[in-house]
């Protein structure tokens, strides 16, 4: 295989990919997830404006003070600052496109916000595939526990 068939067939992994994120970003907001992307650098930007997110993102936060205020380019979503989050009702997917020394903080101070998230790296060197199979999963039993809380109170038949 030449240059040629592997230019195609990184372009059909990147297309494989971009419809395989479409279709999970899709079925959270289905089911009423709030998706976030947390960090606005430009790694961030080039994998949203690349594979074509941005109509798919609630709410973009990065820690940043000289980042809040602005807006992600090519996307028109507005940043906004970490704290925003506080207070958040309901389920959310974080997609995590912060530095992989970051992630942890992130993930802790997250956590200590006592938020309904599940996280996923959008960012290499992190597989990605793997993280979107995790959400889909999380996505799965969350569904199934809302289906048997319905079910057990009796408000759905």
């Amino acid at each position: 295989a030449g240059p040629v068939a592997e230019a195609r067939g990184f372009a059909r992994t990147v297309a494989d990919y971009r419809a395989l994120a479409h279709d999970t970003l899709d079925r959270c907001r289905a089911a009423g997830w709030s998706v976030v992307l947390y960090g606005a650098g430009h790694r961030a930007c080039v994998t949203v404006t690349g594979l074509d997110l941005a109509g798919r993102i609630d709410r973009v936060i990065d820690d940043r003070p000289t980042m809040a205020g602005g807006y992600l380019p090519g996307t028109g979503l507005a940043i906004q600052g970490g704290d925003t989050l506080a207070g958040h009702a309901g389920p959310m997917l974080v997609l995590l496109a912060v530095s992989n020394e970051n992630e942890v903080k992130v993930k802790r101070r997250l956590r200590a916000m006592n938020l309904d998230a599940v996280f996923a790296t959008i960012l290499s060197p992190r597989d990605t595939h793997d993280e979107l199979a995790a959400v889909r999963a999380a996505l799965l039993v969350a569904m199934a526990e809302r289906t048997g809380a319905l079910l057990a109170s009796g408000h759905w038949r």
